[in-house]
């Protein structure tokens, strides 16, 4: 870790007195990119899914880039707009030569092209024709104009009057265009895909039908490209995926690997209709963007950056229509070169909502929340804090590895003050047997979380903090846990710095990924059968679905998490459940139940007797 940095708390402090708090930020202070990784303040590395809004199209400091932007630094950082620049004006040249050979406008953001295409179209038709038609769920930047571009009432509020002459049609929708043009009609604004709209492909001939629109009233076609241009599609334009030219073409985020730059394209006809003193960019196309925009397109044909999209389109389009087929929840896939969406049929808000009432109307005494990492769902807290203002108990079903990422620095603190139980799954006491099963170094970051929830009060005498581990034998082990196993943890881990106050054992159930270890090795027939020789009738009043429901992400409803997993749903909805409804009603079993009944017993709750009474199959 670089000392020289501040940690990303302080500088948390430091954004929280000096810096408008217009966005919301993770509590990060990011140092350092390379590639698809990025580092922050304490040396914890990344990986970048989300690179720069979409600016780092070649990743972060891509090495042609930072060369070209070094070299301009040294002899010319800014001079106006008002002399010629030999490196601008090749930025331009190169620009046109891979689009439709128009000439270029330049700026500093995908915003300010945007409004130099609205002004632009304005002043080509004259005062008489201003009005524009744009798209609904598209997006066209945060300046005034551009904010009302955007068919999003949630980017409007607060913002009236906006300006006029916009008017909005659904996508896909040609007809709903026609109706809109009139006399006072200049121009079609659209993105050739919808980009914050959720990666809207058009219908077929869409896009078609437009240009022929625009050439039939004589109107300007605006193609906002600063999310598909730059080779997003496999072409160097999205207009080149279609195979419709624009008369005007935005471009931004990846323009210039990562560096601020945007520019306006339009043919040589057009473009003397942006008149001098009509538009301006003060450090529009200033030397070091233009240098780094000739090194952004250069590295993208060098490295034959465009062919490279293409193949991994055909793998994101194989992969996830496999996923589709699995997983109900998928209702879509679309992939238009890097161009990915995955439209879901979860609807999350309404579900939490449901949870909610939910537990209102039922007072149930305890909310288990699981699932993989329940920590990262936005309204995680929001159920936490519900459930314990109505003295409900609530368990956080934990990975631990969680509570270290600096995003959460917060969780581990707020899980205490609101006294959450915790659960946390650990293979084994020691770090070969954990590190086998669940990668290398988990050992060493859940020893980390555990010191860390022991310094908060879990796992102390008299805190009333919780903290329960739980072990998980590997492949086909069922789960014996004896006192002298649970003495062997406690001292292990004590010499440690680790304390805890339970010991649980779970079972490897026959489903998901174990199921399909089983049916590769050809002994799921032997793992049932040891499952049924190990039953053990003591085992079954204990059992997590006689005493518990379970809620799935959309709503659903089941006896038991291991249920919810192999899609075996209660015909009861949880807008509606009463507590009656839940007395006496018959469980729902499989195969898999023997995995609850045998030997010790275990369900989510763990071991369900103390010690294993063996029986004959039944």
């Amino acid at each position: 870790m670089d000392n020289s940095f501040l940690s990303s708390a302080d500088t948390v402090d430091l954004f929280r007195q000096y810096v408008v708090p217009n966005y919301g930020r993770y509590s990060v202070n990011l140092v350092r990119g390379e590639g698809s990784n990025i580092w922050d303040a304490e040396g914890n590395k990344y990986l970048d899914l989300f690179p720069g809004w979409g600016c780092n199209l070649l990743g972060h400091c891509p090495e042609p880039v930072v060369r070209a932007v070094q070299k301009q630094v040294e002899t010319l950082i800014h001079v106006p707009n008002s002399w010629h620049l030999e490196v601008q004006g090749k930025w331009a040249q190169l620009l046109s030569d891979r689009s439709f050979g128009g000439q270029a406008f330049f700026c500093n953001s995908g915003a300010e092209a945007n409004e130099a295409a609205i002004k632009l179209a304005r002043l080509h038709h004259g005062p008489s024709r201003y009005k524009i038609i744009t798209f609904e769920g598209g997006f066209h930047g945060r300046s005034l104009a551009t904010t009302t571009a955007t068919a999003q009432p949630k980017y409007h509020e607060g913002l009236g009057p906006l300006v006029a002459g916009f008017s909005y049609a659904p996508y896909g929708n040609l007809d709903a265009v026609k109706e809109l043009i009139d006399d006072e009609t200049c121009a079609i604004m659209i993105e050739p895909i919808q980009g914050e709209g959720g990666v809207r492909i058009p219908p077929e001939g869409f896009l078609q039908g437009l240009r022929q629109l625009a050439d039939e009233n004589d109107l300007l076609l605006i193609f906002d490209e600063v999310q598909t241009g730059c080779g997003r599609t496999g072409k160097w334009f999205g207009y080149q995926y279609f195979d419709v030219n624009p008369d005007v073409m935005t471009l931004a985020k990846s323009l210039c690997g990562g560096v601020a730059g945007g520019a306006m394209l339009t043919t040589a006809e057009i473009a003397p209709s942006l008149r001098p003193g009509m538009h301006a960019a003060t450090f529009g196309g200033n030397p070091i963007a233009s240098a780094a925009g000739i090194a952004t397109l250069q590295m993208i044909e060098q490295e034959n950056l465009l062919d490279n999209v293409s193949v991994l389109a055909d793998l994101f389009k194989t992969r996830f229509s496999e996923l589709q087929k699995e997983c109900q929840w998928i209702k879509e896939v679309r992939v238009a070169g890097m161009m990915v969406g995955v439209e879901l049929e979860v609807e999350g808000a309404s579900v939490v909502q449901q949870c909610l009432d939910a537990i209102e109307r039922l007072k149930p005494e305890l909310v288990d929340l699981t699932g993989g990492a329940p920590e990262l769902h936005q309204s995680f807290r929001q159920l936490v804090r519900h459930a314990r203002s109505l003295g409900c108990r609530v368990i956080d079903r934990c990975n631990l590895t969680v509570l270290l990422l600096p995003a959460l620095a917060d969780l581990a603190p707020f899980l205490a003050e609101q006294q959450v139980e915790i659960v946390a799954s650990l293979p084994a006491p020691e770090e070969l047997s954990t590190d086998a099963q669940r990668g290398d170094g988990t050992w060493q970051d859940s020893l980390e979380a555990l010191r860390l929830l022991n310094r908060l009060g879990y796992g102390q005498d008299g805190s009333g903090l919780e903290l329960t581990l739980m072990s998980n034998p590997a492949g086909e082990e069922l789960q014996q846990l004896t006192p002298c196993d649970e003495i062997r943890w406690r001292k292990t881990l004590a010499e440690l710095g680790v304390t805890f106050n339970h010991l649980i054992g779970l079972n490897n159930m026959p489903i998901a990924r174990f199921l399909l270890e089983l049916e590769e090795q050809q002994r799921t027939t032997t793992y049932l059968q040891r499952l049924r020789q190990a039953y053990n009738p003591c085992s079954v009043a204990g059992l997590m679905c006689r005493n518990t429901l379970s809620v799935s992400a959309n709503g659903d409803l089941f006896d038991c998490d291991f249920n919810q997993m192999l899609e075996l749903p209660l015909a009861l909805e949880l807008n509606s459940i009463t507590a009656a409804d839940l007395q006496g009603r018959s469980i729902s079993t499989a195969n898999h139940c023997y995995g609850c009944t045998a030997g010790q017993g275990s369900s989510c709750g763990g071991a369900t007797v103390t010690t294993a009474a063996s029986s004959p199959s039944s």
